[in-house]
């Protein structure tokens, strides 16, 4: 995780890297939590990632306005399909 998600900035920045010797589309996945870590919403975005590479996306909140007190990206990235 590069950055958590705020009122300003809906989004939370990660990185995402692929071991694999062909590019890979990935689905990072942002568990946006309040100030108790009570979870309020799952984002996800999808990045395609070059071959041993690493790529940074954003994973929207999706709802304005929404008070994040943390996030928390899964450590494995998923392959999307």
């Amino acid at each position: 995780m590069l950055s958590c998600a705020t009122v300003a900035k809906p989004y939370a920045t990660v990185e995402v890297t692929n071991h694999n010797k062909r590019e890979v589309r990935y689905t990072a996945v942002v568990h946006f939590l309040d100030s108790t870590g009570a979870e309020l919403r799952v984002g996800r975005a999808e990045v395609d990632v070059p071959a041993r590479g690493a790529e940074q996306t954003l994973v929207r909140v999706g709802v304005e306005g929404l008070d994040v007190g943390r996030c928390e990206a899964e450590r494995t990235a998923r392959q999307a399909g």
